[in-house]
């Protein structure tokens, strides 16, 4: 890639289809692409994943005893990661000591979040994973041993 190269091309290069980089880092990229060209913004990321120690973030649109109490957009307003986030400004950043303990509270205000609007994705995709996983376990174990685990609750 050299500097020509469009966000168009790299998003197709680097973030479709059987890429390692998930929706959260495409739309890392695409906050990036505000402050620099695409190829820079893409360099920035890879540098800032492969090249600098892990930072154990969590950002949030509202101070952590608010999370639960509104409806908040998982996928814009409570974010987990390891790096800065360029797409996160604005938003209330929280550091930890080890990415455990960032991901334990992203995870228990994600639940908070989740009972007070049901039925949304982070639920959905919970269950749903849940779902595929017991149709593999259906198909490799006899009933007998299914009877026999305890669901997860």
């Amino acid at each position: 890639m050299n500097d020509s190269t469009s966000q168009f091309e790299v998003l197709e290069r680097s973030f479709s289809g059987g890429s390692i980089f998930g929706p959260q880092l495409r739309n890392e990229f695409l906050a990036r692409c505000s402050d620099a060209t695409p190829t820079a913004a893409l360099e920035s990321l890879l540098n800032d994943l492969f090249d600098r120690s892990p930072q154990p973030l969590f950002y949030s649109r509202l101070p952590l005893d608010q999370v639960g109490q509104v409806v908040l957009n998982p996928r814009a307003d409570l974010l987990l990661s390891h790096i800065e986030l360029a797409q996160a400004r604005g938003l209330i950043s929280y550091r930890f000591s080890s990415l455990s303990e960032a991901a334990d509270e992203y995870y228990t205000r994600e639940a908070k979040r989740c009972r007070f609007a049901p039925n949304t994705d982070f639920e959905n995709t919970i269950s749903g994973a849940r779902s595929a996983s017991e149709s593999r376990l259906s198909g490799q174990l006899n009933r007998t041993v299914l009877d026999s685990i305890n669901p997860i609750s």
